[in-house]
């Protein structure tokens, strides 16, 4: 589905993500793991045009990447969601939910229809009138997944969707994701809850200074002798 191909990216002198080569594969739920700078949101950051690499080519089925502005990715079907949510403070959770699909030719009243449907999807349809900034963390996090969802993606990147979220929030989030799964969308996840990403993922990738230092089952990883010198140093 996604093919990353020797990707780089620098800032001046620091490779932040160096010579990364992955596919993703269709339907696959994927986690991508690594301490603190080692380059996991950098290389998200690529994948959807915020930043684009020096060096190296991303494919998207058909499609190359690099060229491409994150609007333009939106449009082929893939969606993001961020590590501190991007959502309107001001605008109700409605509003938000309509946002990225203004530009659709479709009926405003569809369009509301779809996001009050996505909202009783993710639990918030009681708040639709709400504010953005009213909404807990998770509640955010929920919202910003929804609002994703508005643009049908085939293929999802979440950076850190379980960070500072309740532990029922999260359990829904979860169980949203593995729902979504198995109607055939395709998932790459950020996280640092590491028992959530083992639960939640069928393989898993890990990140150290900007490159990849093994993959594979969560089983696997679990026991990789690198893995396991990266996070306890031993």
């Amino acid at each position: 589905m996604l093919t990353i191909e020797k990707v780089t990216k620098r800032f001046g002198g620091l490779v932040a993500v160096d010579k990364v080569s992955l596919e993703i594969r269709e339907n696959e739920l994927l986690g991508l793991i690594g301490p603190n700078g080692s380059g996991k949101t950098t290389l998200m950051n690529c994948l959807n045009g915020i930043y684009k690499p020096e060096e190296g080519r991303i494919h998207f089925r058909q499609h190359l990447l690099n060229p491409l502005r994150p609007h333009q990715i939106t449009r082929l079907g893939i969606a993001r969601t961020f590590q501190v949510t991007r959502i309107f403070r001001k605008l109700t959770v409605l509003q938000n939910m309509l946002a990225p699909v203004l530009h659709l030719p479709q009926e405003d009243a569809a369009l509301r229809e779809k996001a009050r449907k996505l909202l009783e999807y993710v639990g918030l349809l009681d708040m639709q009138e709400s504010l953005g900034g009213e909404l807990s963390g998770g509640q955010q996090k929920l919202l910003e997944f929804a609002r994703a969802l508005m643009t049908d993606p085939v293929l999802i990147l979440m950076d850190e969707p379980f960070a500072g979220v309740h532990p029922v929030l999260k359990e829904q989030l979860i169980n949203l994701i593995l729902d979504l799964h198995q109607q055939g969308k395709t998932f790459v996840v950020i996280s640092h809850d590491m028992a959530s990403t083992f639960r939640l993922c069928q393989r898993i990738v890990v990140l150290s200074s900007g490159a990849q230092i093994a993959e594979g089952r969560p089983e696997e990883i679990q026991q990789n002798p690198k893995v396991i010198e990266l996070y306890l140093g031993i």
